[in-house]
């Protein structure tokens, strides 16, 4: 699940200082939403995080996902 898979993720953000946290899936457009909370809220590299992070493992293991925002 896409909860799952922010989990299984988390100490990569939690060792820099930040976090993320789901918000949303909208199977639609296959469009998920996360919140940036700690030091990713205000990081500069947060958008490449996003990309080629989380975005990249749930495209892996949920095909149906297609996008990443946070919001």
């Amino acid at each position: 699940s896409i909860k799952a898979i922010i989990i299984r993720l988390a100490p990569y953000y939690v060792g820099h200082g930040g976090s993320i946290e789901f918000v949303s899936y909208d199977a639609s457009v296959g469009q998920v939403q996360v919140r940036l909370l700690g030091a990713c809220a205000g990081c500069g590299m947060s958008g490449i995080t996003l990309k080629y992070g989380l975005e990249k493992e749930l495209k892996k293991e949920l095909p149906e996902v297609k996008e990443v925002l946070a919001v």
